[in-house]
C-alpha cells in the first residue's frame, strides 16, 4: 500500500518553464526548483515554492506554458478543483457523502498499516481473506469431520496449522467449530492452542469469534482460560465492540466462577454506568446479572441505582432493570424498588415506549402493591390506548382484552 502524501511547510507553488523561472530569480529571491515533467528548456515544466505566508492552504497552479510568449490554459480536472483556493460551487449531498467515503476508506487504509482501529483495538484482519480457502476444501473437510472417526483423524491432520487462518475465514470458521465439537478434549485443545496470542484480533473478526465462543462452550478449565487472560486490560473496549461482547458474555456464562473471569468482571463493572447504556455492552451487563456473583450484580444493581427513572426509560438499560427485578433478591433492590414500585412511577413508566417494559416487571413483581397501582394506570389508559405498546401493557396487566384492540 502506498503511503500517505508528506505533508511540506510549503504553503504555494507555481509551475512554469525554465525560463520564466530565471525571468523571476532576478526580480526576487526563490528557493531553488525542480523538474517536474521531462521536455525541453522551453517546454520543461518546473516547480518553484513562493515565499512561505502567501496563503494558509496547498495550491498547485494547474497553469502551464508552452513558451514565454504564448500561454495555454489547461481545462482544470476535478482534483486540481478540489485542492484550489479559489471560490467553487457547493457540493451536491451525493458528492459530498462519496467525499465523505473517500475520506473513511484513507482512514482506514492507514489504520490497517498500523494494524490498530480508532478504538485502539486490532483490526479485524485475518492471515488470509475469504477468498483465500477454497470452499471444495471447506465443504471436504467438513464432510470428513461429520463421518468416522478415522475420517475425524484424518481432518484434524488436514487443520493442524491452519487454525488460525481457517477461523478468519467466513467458510473456514465453521470447519473450526465443527472441529472442536466432534474432536477429543486433547485434541480440541491442541487446536484452541493455535489462537493463542491472536484472541483481540480474533474477538473483533466477524469470523473468528464464533471460534473462540466454541472455543469457551466446548473446552473447559486450563485449555481456555488463555482467552480471559489476553482480553485482560481491554475488558470494557471489548465489551463495547459489535463482535467481542459476544466473547464475554460466553466468559460470563461458562467461566464465571475462574478467578481470571472475576478479574475481568472487576474490570468491566468500573464502567458499569456507560456500559448498561450501549448498544452491545448492555448485553456484558446483561449477562453479569445472569451469571456473575452476588458481588457484582450489587455492583450493577448499584449504578442503576444513581438515576433509576432514566435507565428504566433507556433504549438499553431499560432491559437490565427488567432483568434487574426477577434475577435480583430483595436485598439486592432495596435502594431500586422504593423509586420504582410506586403506582405513579409504574403509571409514568407506561407511557413510555422502553419504560412500559419495566413497568409490566414491576407489577409482576410480588413487592408491588398491584391494588394500588391499578387505578393509576387506568387514569391514563386513554393515552396508552393510543400507541401499540400501551395497548399491550393494558392487555398484560388486565385492564383489556386482545379483542378491544386486534382482531382474532
Amino acid at each position: 500500500m502506498e503511503a500517505a502524501p508528506q505533508r511540506y511547510e510549503v504553503v504555494q507553488m507555481v509551475m512554469m518553464t525554465m525560463e520564466q523561472y530565471q525571468n523571476m530569480l532576478q526580480s526576487q529571491a526563490l528557493p531553488e526548483a525542480r523538474p517536474l515533467q521531462a521536455g525541453n528548456a522551453d517546454t520543461q515544466v518546473w516547480m518553484a515554492p513562493l515565499q512561505p505566508g502567501v496563503c494558509n492552504e496547498s495550491w498547485v497552479c494547474n497553469e502551464t506554458w508552452s513558451n514565454p510568449e504564448e500561454t495555454a490554459v489547461k481545462e482544470k480536472s476535478p482534483e486540481s478543483l478540489e485542492n484550489s483556493t479559489h471560490p467553487r460551487a457547493k457540493l451536491s449531498t451525493s458528492s459530498a457523502r462519496r467525499m465523505r467515503r473517500k475520506r473513511a476508506n484513507e482512514r482506514v487504509a492507514l489504520a490497517l498499516e498500523d494494524g490498530t482501529s480508532r478504538a485502539g483495538l486490532p483490526m479485524a484482519v485475518g492471515p488470509i481473506s475469504s477468498s483465500g480457502l477454497e470452499t471444495s476444501d471447506c465443504e471436504a473437510l467438513k464432510k470428513l469431520l461429520s463421518g468416522s472417526s478415522k475420517d475425524v483423524e484424518e481432518a484434524l491432520l488436514c487443520l493442524q496449522g491452519r487454525v488460525q487462518a481457517f477461523s478468519f475465514d467466513a467458510a473456514g470458521c465453521r470447519v473450526i467449530q465443527k472441529a472442536l465439537e466432534v474432536a477429543s478434549p486433547q485434541a480440541a485443545a491442541e487446536l484452541a492452542k493455535e489462537l493463542s496470542g491472536h484472541v483481540l484480533e480474533s474477538a473483533v473478526s466477524p469470523h473468528a469469534n464464533y471460534v473462540l465462543q466454541k472455543v469457551i462452550s466446548q473446552l473447559h478449565g486450563i485449555s481456555s482460560s488463555f482467552i480471559a487472560e489476553e482480553i485482560r486490560g481491554a475488558g470494557s473496549k471489548m465489551a463495547r465492540h459489535r463482535y467481542a461482547c459476544r466473547i464475554m458474555c460466553r466468559l460470563l456464562e461458562f467461566c464465571s466462577s475462574r478467578d481470571v473471569t472475576k478479574t475481568l468482571i472487576d474490570e468491566i463493572l468500573m464502567e458499569a454506568d456507560e456500559l448498561c447504556c450501549h448498544n452491545f455492552g448492555h448485553h456484558v451487563i446483561q449477562s453479569v446479572l445472569e451469571h456473575g456473583e452476588e458481588q457484582h450484580r450489587r455492583r450493577v444493581l448499584t449504578a442503576l441505582s444513581k438515576d433509576p427513572l432514566f435507565f428504566a426509560k433507556h433504549r438499553n438499560a431499560s432491559y437490565l432493570m427488567e432483568k434487574a427485578l426477577p434475577l435480583c433478591s430483595h436485598e439486592d433492590l432495596e435502594f431500586l424498588l422504593p423509586q420504582l414500585a410506586c403506582p405513579e412511577v409504574i403509571a409514568d413508566l407506561a407511557l413510555h415506549q422502553f419504560g412500559c417494559f419495566v413497568a409490566r416487571a414491576l407489577m409482576e413483581h410480588p413487592s408491588t402493591d398491584r391494588g394500588a397501582a391499578l387505578p393509576w394506570i387506568a387514569h391514563v389508559a386513554q393515552q396508552l390506548e393510543q400507541t401499540r405498546y400501551g395497548q399491550r401493557f393494558l392487555v398484560e396487566v388486565g385492564l383489556a382484552s386482545e379483542s378491544q384492540y386486534w382482531e382474532q
